[in-house]
């Protein structure tokens, strides 16, 4: 279902296609997810392709960071990864992972916003997440305290989350 998906997503023009790893018949490792990845991404092979990784809603123990590593060398359209976990020393990991810093990190736990800035340039920082959607305006703010180096507000910012 989800290349038959990833194929009509294309075809219908958007700008980038995303899975979870499979929920029921569990990927082994890093590479096995990579490659279930692939076969999703080739079936919309000009998207970009996105990785959401869920593993409270997945069950899936991959390390993210390995993922990143196995689909850079498998996935030639992978763009980056929806990050919904609260492992933020793993979330670094997988930023430097990327070492010619071409992916997209997108976080998905609105409670980290501050906790994910540091991670990247104030101009190429994005999120994804219904309450992002809702509440964008106090997370615009949350960055830009932190980006303004005002630490205090930032944080009190980030409290009403």
């Amino acid at each position: 279902d989800a290349e038959r998906l990833a194929r009509y997503a294309a075809s219908v023009g958007v700008d980038g296609v995303s899975a979870m790893a499979p929920r029921f018949v569990k990927c082994e490792n890093a590479d096995a997810l990579a490659a279930y990845c692939a076969a999703v991404a080739r079936a919309a092979p000009a998207t970009p392709f996105f990785y959401y990784h869920f593993p409270l809603a997945t069950g899936v123990a991959t390390k993210p960071s390995q993922l990143v590593r196995a689909a850079l060398a498998r996935i030639p359209t992978f763009a980056g990864m929806k990050y919904s976990d609260a492992d933020m020393w793993e979330y670094g990991e997988c930023c430097d992972a990327d070492a010619a810093g071409r992916l997209a990190f997108l976080p998905g736990f609105e409670a980290q916003t501050l906790a994910h800035l540091p991670y990247h340039p104030q101009d190429a920082y994005g999120a994804i997440s219904l309450s992002f959607s809702v509440l964008a305006p106090l997370h615009r703010d949350v960055a830009d305290a932190f980006y303004g180096q005002r630490g205090a507000e930032a944080h009190a910012l980030q409290a009403t989350s």
